[in-house]
């Protein structure tokens, strides 16, 4: 009888009737569905950051800025902050290839 009491505390939170394991779901699935949420906003913002990055490319220095969707998905902010920080190169790039010249030549001849 000695062991029979000592696995009542085991049995009954096997069985569903601890009372704090309801509240702990609870708020298991609503960090799970913040954490969702907030993935979810940072996928949108990066394609968001994405088009105006384009944009802006095109429209301040007037070339194509070619970023990758899937790279965009996968890595969000960092591939945001990498397409920034090679801009740089691609405009240089992008200048040997179509044979134009620099930006800053460009605006000191107007």
């Amino acid at each position: 009888m000695a062991y029979q009491s000592q696995l009542q505390p085991y049995i009954g939170i096997g069985a569903g009737e601890y009372s704090d394991n309801n509240s702990s779901d609870g708020i298991a699935i609503l960090i799970l569905l913040l954490s969702l949420a907030g993935n979810v906003l940072c996928i949108v913002w990066a394609f968001k950051a994405k088009s105006a990055l384009q944009h802006y490319a095109l429209m301040e220095f007037k070339f194509e800025l070619k970023m990758n969707a899937f790279y965009t998905f996968l890595f969000s902010v960092f591939y945001i902050t990498y397409c920034i920080n090679a801009m740089p190169e691609a405009l240089q790039k992008h200048n040997i290839i179509h044979g134009s010249r620099p930006l800053s030549e460009e605006r000191h001849a107007e």
